[in-house]
């Protein structure tokens, strides 16, 4: 019996072999600084995330993967532009490595405005969504639908650790520009 090694779906860029993405959403709401993240489940705990996941072979490159992952946790509520997100400059960019200090996950960092979804995610009903998608696939467990709500969360929430946030968005944050913005809320 020939014994198969079980392959992850991956996407090589340059140096790097991701398994990955996801995408951080900074914005000004009320006149506080801060992300978008959305609310999932990380056992019983219910904890701020970044929109991202695993790279599927049919979305060609990590990006691709950023776009539809954002467009399915979402719920199709919003989306963004392909183009737009592979075009950002490389700032915008960060690398999270995995056990091996490989970079894995590519996550990249914009502003609302940048992508278009300025005054477009504050008006998303993620619960109401949800619930729709549930109730039109009566045969999927609701266990499946992750994403529970989209939350807004600011610096100074962040800073003064008024919320609980999974590893990959605090690794995130400790390996980008979003620390200092952090620092001085």
């Amino acid at each position: 019996m020939i014994k198969r090694k079980f392959f992850k779906p991956r996407w090589i860029d340059k140096d790097k072999i991701l398994y990955a993405g996801g995408i951080i959403i900074t914005d000004n709401v009320r006149g506080e600084d801060g992300i978008w993240t959305i609310m999932e489940y990380d056992n019983n705990t219910l904890v701020h995330t970044d929109i991202g996941g695993r790279y599927e072979y049919n979305d060609g490159d990590v990006f691709a993967t950023i776009v539809r992952e954002l467009r399915e946790e979402l719920y199709n509520c919003a989306e963004v532009s392909y183009k737009t997100l592979k075009g950002l400059p490389s700032r915008s960019k960060v690398y999270i490595s995995g056990k091996k200090k490989n970079p894995i996950y590519l996550s990249i960092i914009v502003s609302a405005q940048d992508i278009g979804l300025k005054d477009v995610l504050s008006k998303i009903n993620i619960k109401s969504a949800r619930e729709e998608i549930i109730r039109h696939n009566p045969e999927i467990s609701p266990f499946r639908y992750k994403t529970i709500d989209l939350k807004f969360i600011s610096f100074k929430d962040i800073k003064n650790k008024k919320c609980i946030m999974s590893r990959r968005l605090g690794e995130i944050i400790i390996e980008s520009f979003l620390l200092e913005n952090i620092r001085s809320a």
